[in-house]
């Protein structure tokens, strides 16, 4: 039966519908703009970043670009508004375009977000970080408000003040209906979306890491990774032992049980770079207490942070495991195992004082300590320390650190007299980047000088535990270890820093392990060592065996750490990972998909390795294999070891 022919009256009806979701669709595409052009220029961006493996570091002209940003006007112009058309077909006109507006300005906002993350970090940003760091910025104004400069806020509102107007416009009923009513405007129209649909296909582009657009790079970030399954200790610690050539536990276990029955003290400070606290050099005038435990004491001069974040550093720190590194927040910081578990169940008193802040309050919670002091400051976010020459900030921190000091000094008084051992983690934060200075400064001085006088003022605080010590007469008898959890992560915090990568100034800091139980004098140790050697060497001197089944760390003295595999964990924060084996540090930017090889850890443009070459297979192989063992590792740590693998 032949069907019968379509008449005006019922073509009519369809053309009309395809005419108002033409009109719709072009509403949408304009109320979408500024997020569009924004995104284009976060790929100009990002393409400067990286001009290497577009043109070899040559300066980039306007052809160099053009062949990398067809799919984000693609992606800004075209598939964004047509699936909000789509999505918001059924809605009253009202609300329809209210709805759009609302959508663009917060793709805006994200876009910003990404931006500075961009700038100040050399990667996009989970929005799990972004949120945890409002969290803390709403804790400390006076320092959260040095990231963001007045201008970056001209520029959001300049932002959002453009999605309104193309709002407004697209709301001119009859202005739009005109437009599109013009023949020669709607051809070139359809024109113009077809040339934007065909060109990301047709345009060829050297590099196909660019060639993805910038929303997708940014979705990407938000995704959790991927991983093993837990695998049986044994087949855990066999992977481990042959990737990261890692000495066996019983190997250099020179001084185990030399310091039974000793009191252990963290003390970690925030945020102070090798580079501001050098403990291997001649003259420590400025700090004397830390000059007088060095007389009898490790000195780690190449000792190195596992992550640039503190709950991340300090989960290394207290279960010698590399940390998780989750898109969104800490939920995996919190475990039982680890130095404090440990030591409380060998009839120690255990106790964290510090820091002040939920996330990773989560960990000592998790190992069960008998005392958390977080000292906060109510004043913290309020204070409007809004220039770096206030010291508004400072002051208030520098309160609560003084008020955990005195806990904490009370606490030991206590322990000591009742003949109770303890192991207590002070932390101080005030010694947080953008450093603040402790005194008036007519002219602002270096950012190193500024540390190096707050790292001054808690070796006073250091100095009044040594002398506690001292006359309760448990200074011999006490295991003090001084570090710091990380370096310099932003150029906010240092303009100096090359953000984007794996760095000397990110992950170096100073290590001072007093231990008087085995030393007579100061005791170099030349090789690298890390955060996840700190409980093994605590334990190994106390002589504690049991519960250590998942350390991935080695007593810092022992000599197999020189040919070890050591790794540095930064994907989320600063997009790169990196590791150090038999003198030579790697580093993977997992953004821009480059590899860096060199004898520091400060990698220049001329230590680029060559893509797809067998180094550069290699370090990536070396990097996405330890990745999948550090999670798989997580998950025994969390839910327990299977006793056999997955089938």
């Amino acid at each position: 039966m032949r069907r019968p022919a379509l008449t005006t009256s019922t073509r009519r009806p369809r053309l009309l519908f395809l005419s108002e979701f033409l009109e719709s669709y072009a509403r949408a595409q304009l109320i979408f703009l500024v997020p569009a052009l924004l995104s284009l220029r976060l790929k100009i961006g990002m393409m400067e970043q990286d001009r290497f493996a577009i043109k070899r570091w040559a300066w980039l002209s306007p052809s160099d670009y053009w062949p990398y940003l067809p799919i984000d006007l693609c992606i800004g112009l075209i598939v964004v508004p047509l699936v909000a058309t789509i999505l918001t077909s059924f809605c009253r006109p009202a609300w329809k375009w209210t709805l759009l507006a609302v959508s663009s300005a917060l793709m805006v906002l994200v876009l910003f977000i990404e931006q500075r993350a961009v700038s100040l970090l050399g990667t996009f940003a989970p929005m799990g970080e972004v949120w945890e760091g409002l969290r803390w910025g709403a804790r400390n104004m006076g320092l959260a408000s040095q990231y963001l400069s007045a201008l970056s806020f001209v520029k959001l509102l300049f932002s959002l003040g453009g999605v309104v107007l193309c709002w407004r416009l697209a709301g001119w009923s009859r202005t739009m209906e005109r437009l599109i009513s013009l023949k020669f405007l709607r051809w070139a129209w359809l024109t113009a979306q077809l040339i934007i649909l065909v060109a990301p296909s047709v345009v060829p582009a050297r590099d196909a890491l660019h060639k993805r657009s910038i929303l997708s790079q940014i979705w990407s970030a938000q995704l959790p990774d991927g991983g093993e399954a837990p695998l049986p200790l044994a087949t855990l610690c066999g992977r481990y032992a042959r990737l990261a050539a890692a000495p066996a536990p019983e190997a250099g276990r020179t001084y185990f049980g030399a310091a039974h029955g000793y009191d252990v003290i963290l003390f970690v400070m925030e945020t102070v770079p090798a580079r501001c606290l050098d403990l291997g050099v001649s003259d420590l005038g400025f700090v004397p207490a830390m000059a007088r435990l060095r007389e009898r004491a490790w000195i780690a001069t190449q000792y190195f942070s596992t992550y640039p974040m503190t709950p991340r550093a300090f989960y290394s720190i207290l279960t010698s495991m590399y940390p998780p590194d989750p898109p969104i927040g800490y939920v995996t910081i919190g475990q039982e195992n680890g130095l404090l578990r440990i030591l409380r169940s060998r009839g120690y008193s255990t106790a964290v004082y510090g820091f002040g802040f939920a996330d990773f309050e989560e960990l000592p919670r998790g190992q069960a300590v008998d005392k958390l002091v977080t000292c906060p400051n109510k004043d913290l976010s309020l204070t409007g320390a809004w220039t770096l020459q206030s010291g508004d900030w400072l002051k208030a921190q520098v309160v609560s650190d003084e008020q955990c000091l005195d806990s904490m000094l009370g606490d030991l008084s206590q322990w000591i007299r009742s003949g109770h051992r303890y192991a207590v983690v002070y932390a101080p934060q005030s010694t947080h980047a953008p450093w603040q200075s402790p005194r008036a400064e007519a002219v602002p001085r270096a950012p190193l000088e500024r540390c190096r006088d707050l790292v001054a003022l808690q070796d006073s605080w250091l100095g009044k535990t040594v002398d506690l010590l001292q006359r309760e007469g448990r200074l011999e008898k006490t295991l003090i270890v001084v570090t710091a959890d990380h370096g310099i992560r932003t150029r906010t915090e240092d303009p100096s820093f090359r953000n984007g990568f794996i760095d000397d100034y990110s992950f170096h800091v100073p290590l001072l392990f007093y231990a008087p139980a085995v030393l007579e004098a100061t005791a170099e140790i030349s090789w690298v060592t890390s955060h996840i050697d700190i409980q093994p060497s605590i334990l190994d001197l106390l002589g504690v065996r049991e519960g250590r089944e998942l350390e991935q760390g080695t007593a810092i003295w022992n000599q197999g750490l020189a040919r070890r595999a050591t790794f540095f964990w930064a994907e989320r924060y600063l997009g790169a990972d990196g590791f150090h084996q038999n003198g030579k540090f790697f580093m993977w930017s997992r953004l821009h998909d480059t590899v860096y090889a060199g004898d520091r850890l400060e990698f220049r443009d001329a230590d680029r390795v060559a893509p797809k070459s067998p180094l550069f297979d290699g370090v990536r192989n070396e990097i996405s294999s330890m990745d999948l063992l550090r999670r798989s590792w997580l998950r025994c740590a969390r839910e327990g070891c299977p006793e056999s693998g997955p089938k």
